[in-house]
């Protein structure tokens, strides 16, 4: 069952390593921002290519959106909100990196997205990449009262949230006991759900493959590497 293992400890220090502050929902301080994003270095134009060849760039009608994405927002045009490519380019690696560094350090993923149109393809990544995935109904108190509904002990280091708006729950549970996530949010969701907000489209079939494919590889090198840096100690001479 896709319910029963979660193997580390509650925002254990490999996480806390990397992402300092907790995860508070409302706290707009505690996410990655639009002026953080724009401080880093440009992102490779192959890297917004993608993302545009996705359609990561589409966002939904003005009138659906939440105000707190206007910094993510380029402009209108066909009638749906424009999302800002390079901020998202910028989100994307610094997420990215995130994951890296917990994945190498020992830390567990956990995927979530609930809707049934893209199960197959976020749990095809989480079992490419060998970490953990919800893709069924959330049921509520599943990290909040891990011990008695699940019957486990540790938590995941990290959980990366694809569909936000049916999200709000684990996203809430994740938060109270301490866990920090990454999030792709869309022009009608709400950043502060999550510890580093990736502006995006969530709807797109296209759009959530690149999500998966990048985590999915990221997570497969990062574990690659841990275990050449492993060989290369042991094979170290010693003095």
């Amino acid at each position: 069952s896709e319910y029963n293992m979660f193997p580390r400890p509650v925002f254990s220090r490999v996480a806390r390593s990397c992402i300092s502050t907790r995860p508070v929902i409302n706290k707009r301080r505690y996410s990655y921002t639009p002026e953080s994003a724009s401080d880093a270095p440009k992102s490779p134009i192959n890297l917004v290519q993608a993302l545009f060849d996705a359609r990561v760039h589409l966002g939904h009608k003005p009138g659906t959106w939440d105000p707190k994405m206007a910094p993510y927002i380029s402009g209108t045009r066909g009638g749906i909100h424009i999302i800002d490519l390079d901020i998202t380019a910028a989100a994307f690696r610094k997420a990215l990196e995130v994951t890296k560094t917990i994945v190498k350090a020992g830390g567990s993923i956990l995927f979530i997205d609930t809707r049934p149109n893209h199960e197959v393809i976020v749990r095809r990544a989480a079992v490419a990449c060998k970490e953990y995935f919800i893709t069924n109904k959330w049921i509520p108190g599943t990290l909040t009262n891990a011990t008695e509904t699940l019957g486990m002990t540790k938590y995941p280091d990290l959980i990366i949230a694809i569909g936000i708006p049916v999200l709000k729950v684990p996203l809430k549970e994740a938060a109270d006991v301490l866990i920090p996530t990454i999030g792709i949010v869309d022009t009608n969701c709400d950043p502060e759900l999550v510890t580093i907000p990736i502006p995006g489209n969530d709807d797109t079939e296209s759009a959530i493959k690149l999500y998966a494919h990048l985590f999915a590889k990221t997570i497969i090198e990062a574990k690659q590497e841990k275990i050449d840096l492993q060989r290369s100690i042991l094979q170290k001479p010693k003095p």
